[in-house]
């Protein structure tokens, strides 16, 4: 069985947590940044949670790669995203989630990143939390 296939590791484990303010890289419209990824990756799951509301009338919010901003979540208005709702799709739950197949199996190579767009958000923290493998020598994931 080729590297690739069988990874170079064992499944690790990182979150990382954003608290808005609406300033640049925390809430204005535009790229925050959420992983840092060296190498290439096997996103087994990732999903968000948030542990205060978002704030921004009008913005919305989508999760992706450097490249495609939406690779996993679509854009979800912003307000939607209340707190103990887990973030999955463009419709926040309460509870219990089944995790769609967007967030799961994913082959990357590139970082992970929020994109604000319409408006800022401007409060609200959001924890994201992944699970990933890594796939190529050395490759290796942290909180941007």
């Amino acid at each position: 069985m080729p590297d690739w296939v069988r990874g170079y590791g064992a499944t690790q484990f990182v979150i990382a947590t954003k608290t808005f303010d609406g300033t640049p890289g925390k809430g204005a419209v535009g790229l925050v940044n959420l992983f840092t990824v060296r190498g290439q990756i096997f996103v087994d799951t990732i999903f968000a949670w948030a542990e205060v509301s978002l704030l921004g009338a009008t913005a919305t919010l989508s999760l992706g790669v450097s490249g495609i901003i939406d690779a996993f979540i679509a854009a979800t208005v912003a307000t939607l995203i209340t707190t103990d709702r887990f973030w999955i799709d463009v419709t926040p739950v309460l509870k219990k989630v089944s995790i769609p197949s967007s967030l799961k199996d994913n082959a990357i190579f590139a970082d992970i990143a929020l994109n604000v767009a319409i408006a800022a958000i401007t409060g609200g923290t959001l924890h994201v939390f992944m699970y990933y493998r890594p796939l190529s020598p050395n490759a290796d994931v942290v909180p941007a």
